[in-house]
């Protein structure tokens, strides 16, 4: 591999980072020591871990068009997005970057 970053990345719904302050001091702490660890074993590599979350509305959304994977895929595979497949996607495009 000819890679020189690797960033590794956490998304989930608001209410999973609720506890900001515990979260957060681990997603810094990871972040520098995963930065560190690489630089050391590999030279010219860094690595990052970001937290990401989804716009607050979506997981109510997403969790009233969709049973579970399998439906997700089974929907979402077509060549017309169907609205709940629209709303997956417009999901991810809007992530909110938390830390670090």
């Amino acid at each position: 591999m000819d890679a020189r970053h690797v960033s590794l990345e956490v998304v989930a719904p608001h209410s999973f980072y609720c506890d900001h302050h515990d979260k957060k001091d681990f997603f810094v702490r990871m972040n520098q020591s995963l930065n560190q660890f690489a630089g050391y074993k590999i030279n010219g590599l860094s690595m990052s871990l970001n937290a990401l979350a989804f716009p607050d509305d979506f997981p109510d959304k997403f969790d009233q068009m969709f049973k579970d994977g399998d439906d997700v895929k089974t929907k979402c595979n077509t060549d017309q997005l169907t609205p709940g497949c629209k709303a997956g996607r417009d999901a991810f495009n809007n992530l909110t970057q938390l830390w670090p």
